[in-house]
């Protein structure tokens, strides 16, 4: 799955998505990798966003998005005033107000190899 996520050339993230498929409809492979390959296949032009849409810069991982949340979680933790789910859209509102961007760096243009 490294390999499909991180191929720039859309011939052979097909190549591995059919070798990915095919491991995945066998009789001996466990339930719950089926399900995990299934989902990673319907969901497949989602994850390699970053590689179909070069123009719009999208970080390659979910690193910004993480950050952004532990920076939510720190401040929840030290307010007090989440009493109703009305309250805490107020405070990540307000939070998302005064911290607006998060820069991504995109993806580099070399390739990963493992």
């Amino acid at each position: 799955m490294y390999a499909l996520m991180n191929t720039r050339d859309e011939i052979k993230a097909s190549k591995i998505a059919d070798q990915l498929f095919v491991l995945g409809q066998n009789r001996e492979c466990p339930l719950k990798l089926k399900m995990i390959v299934t989902e990673t296949l319907r969901y497949l032009h989602e994850f390699r966003s970053c590689y179909l849409h070069p123009e719009l810069r999208l970080p390659a991982t979910t690193n910004a998005l993480e950050n952004t949340n532990g920076r939510i979680r720190s401040l929840l933790n030290r307010s007090r005033g989440c009493r109703t789910p009305e309250a805490l859209i107020r405070w990540i509102t307000g939070f998302l107000w005064f911290n607006p961007t998060v820069t991504c760096r995109p993806k580099r243009d070399t390739e990963i190899k493992r």
